[in-house]
């Protein structure tokens, strides 16, 4: 569980579901980086290919005590001079801020296919109401 976050949230906002909306984040800026001419096109693609393992963020966090340090720390692990395009131009609070954006849109599509559903339950149900 994240230090900013309540118990509760752990339900609808697991950790490896967090740290997968970081890396969207990381490489939709890294490709936007690369379209204005920024960063090679080769090293996005070394970076396009990494994957979160959220045990070895958690090691590393209880050393940092920062979520994204430890988050681009692990994912960048095994990367060469490419490693220096990762989190460019990008601070937590965009993290944070961007990646809950998308969490609210994934829960909202979640909460709107519900609601289609019991909307058609009710019409079958009771059609004149």
């Amino acid at each position: 569980m994240h230090r900013y976050q309540r118990p509760c949230w752990t339900l609808y906002f697991p950790d490896y579901e967090r740290y997968d909306r970081f890396l969207t984040v990381e490489l939709a800026a890294l490709k936007a980086y690369v379209k204005l001419g920024k960063v090679p096109e080769e090293d996005y693609e070394k970076s396009a290919g990494r994957r979160c393992d959220v045990k070895d963020i958690e090691r590393i966090e209880k050393d940092t005590h920062h979520d994204v340090i430890a988050f681009t720390r692990s994912v960048t692990r095994n990367l060469g001079k490419e490693k220096k395009w990762f989190h460019y131009g990008l601070t937590p609070d965009r993290y944070r801020g961007y990646g809950l954006g998308l969490a609210f849109k994934s829960a909202n599509q979640g909460l709107e296919a519900g609601l289609v559903k019991i909307l058609g339950t009710l019409k079958r149900h009771a059609p004149d109401v």
